[in-house]
């Protein structure tokens, strides 16, 4: 008999390490698209498919929010030993929450954590053992 937690296993022959490539995005602006570019190496022995994930969490708002939302997502192919480099875009617009005094859709001010690894589960788990790439960067549109 199979438990729950048998569900959310995930059978893998070889490992990945993720880095960033390049500075990453400085700010996030209104109507700007962030890049995101990391560096995945398949650091085993077996050619295999990582699906790159990217969650938000917003640790400075003052409003309500999602503890962790998926923003984005790039599933690729990297040979074993090889590196790929992977692009993933955030669009502000995804970043925006409902605010009822200005009836509107608002960026907000903050910081927003961008996490990016293999998935939730993952993210939830590796976080505090820092096994997961993680980015901070402003929001809004005063400098």
């Amino acid at each position: 008999s199979r438990g729950l937690g048998d569900v959310y296993k995930r059978q893998t022959y070889t490992t990945f390490t993720y880095e960033m490539a390049g500075n990453g995005p400085v700010k996030i602006r209104e109507g700007e698209v962030v890049e995101v570019k990391i560096r995945l190496t398949n650091t085993g022995q077996v050619d295999s498919d990582e699906v790159v994930q990217m969650y938000v969490r917003f640790p400075d708002s003052g409003v309500k929010r999602p503890g962790l939302a998926l923003k984005g997502f790039n599933r690729v192919f990297v040979p074993a030993g090889q590196v790929v480099e992977v692009t993933l875009l955030l669009n502000p617009d995804d970043l925006k929450y409902w605010d009822e005094a200005k009836h509107g859709w608002v960026l907000g001010k903050g910081d927003v954590e961008i996490l990016l690894g293999m998935s939730v589960l993952r993210h939830m788990e590796f976080t505090q053992r820092g096994d997961v790439l993680i980015l901070r960067v402003p929001m809004g549109n005063n400098d």
